[in-house]
This record gives structure tokens, sequence and C-alpha cells, in this order.
């Protein structure tokens, strides 16, 4: 799994309070996990990519930060 897809992930379980293995759904069901790798990989400059994911709005911008609902997750992917 590419790293930043690994982070949106671990950012969506963790809004949701559980391990990333027990996410109920597929984050590719819901949303082209090669797209946003191939943008993380190879987009300069500045964006923002949103999409919505079963009880949660997941926000993916180019400095690496991940929102779920709003809520940063940065500290806890980082850590």
């Amino acid at each position: 799994m590419a790293e930043v897809v690994r982070e949106i992930v671990t950012a969506v379980t963790a809004a949701e309070g559980i391990a990333p293995g027990e996410l109920d759904y597929a984050l590719q069901d819901h949303v082209d996990v090669d797209a946003i790798q191939s943008l993380t990989d190879h987009s300069e400059g500045l964006w923002t990519l949103s999409f919505e994911v079963p009880r949660h709005d997941v926000t993916v911008t180019d400095s690496g930060v991940v929102l779920v609902d709003g809520e940063s997750f940065e500290q806890e992917l980082s850590a």
C-alpha cells in the first residue's frame, strides 16, 4: 500500500477509533487510490483533494495533511 494511502486509512481509522485492519470497507471502493498516489508523487504546486467515505469527509493537501471531518491527523501520522 502506498504511503499516502496508508496515511489516509490510518487517519480514517483513528477517527473511527479502530485499528487500520478493522476498517469495514476498502478505500479503493470509494476513491481512485492510484490517482491519489499519482497526484502526490508527481504534482508540484498547491492542491487539495476531497472525497467521501462511509461516515466521513476526507481531505488531503499538497503538504501531506490528511483531514477527516475537518480534523487533522497529521500528528498521529508522523509519530
